[in-house]
């Protein structure tokens, strides 16, 4: 009984997640550890596993770094991938069925979640399609999985790609960088950050001080009285003597 309500909380928080991305909500980014979202979704959907003859290898790194995002959606993503895994060794009968997800750091700057099948694999021509909506390869598919798979990735500034020979599995990885953690952060945060940082107008500059001989102004001072006076009657002067000097 334990089990069965913590499964449906689980549901109930994909759910949530999934229907705030059709929204286009804004949900607040929490630290997520990669490990745990990949050993949910295998406790999940551990019964279809045993049902179908899965055999399961877990090859999680330890001491991943968290990864910034919404967990009730990267979950989406390792429960849609485990499943397209499982429907697709459906028809292996000629080998076991070995479903393997890993993860790993790519370098100081990402980690990679692989799942990886023991199925007939993905045609080759059929790639690069494959994460495009209303394509799928199932008879009763309807091509929205993958392609909600990498929306979901994307929308975590991640990459999500598939490989196949067509011949021994198909393997899906998912590459997220690994963000500091500096509190609950929106993903979409930094986008309208840097979207209004290019769009905000150029500061007026302020003149810089001058400190040395001050700039001596164009208008005209004033004169005391005394001189005024003074310099009128000289003018009055030189224009009686010019008159007499042409008379």
């Amino acid at each position: 009984m334990t089990r069965i309500v913590r499964d449906c909380h689980r549901a109930s928080q994909v759910l949530e997640s999934i229907r705030a991305l059709f929204k286009g909500a804004d949900l607040e980014a929490q630290p997520v550890d990669l490990n745990g979202i990949a050993l949910g979704a295998l406790d999940l959907l551990s019964g279809e596993l045993k049902d179908h003859g899965v055999i399961t290898h877990a090859e999680l790194a330890p001491e991943l770094p968290l990864v910034s995002g919404h967990g009730g959606q990267l979950q989406e993503v390792m429960l849609n991938l485990i499943r397209n895994a499982i429907d697709a060794m459906d028809s292996t009968t000629d080998r076991a069925r070995v479903l393997r997800v890993t993860t790993e750091p790519d370098g100081r700057e990402a980690i990679v979640v692989s799942v990886e099948d023991s199925g007939p694999g993905i045609d080759p021509q059929q790639l690069h399609s494959i994460f495009d909506a209303f394509v799928t390869t199932k008879p009763q598919g309807m091509g929205m999985g993958l392609a909600i798979c990498r929306m979901i990735i994307s929308r975590h500034e991640g990459q999500l790609a598939a490989s196949a020979d067509n011949k021994s599995g198909a393997l899906f990885r998912f590459t997220l960088p690994i963000k500091s953690a500096r509190g609950p952060r929106s993903l979409a945060t930094s986008r309208i950050e840097k979207s209004e940082e290019r769009n905000r107008p150029a500061q007026k500059q302020t003149p810089a001080r001058s400190y040395g001989r001050p700039i001596r102004s164009h208008r005209r001072s004033r004169m005391h009285p005394v001189l005024l006076q003074k310099k009128v009657e000289e003018g009055a002067h030189l224009r009686q003597a010019q008159a007499v000097a042409r008379g």
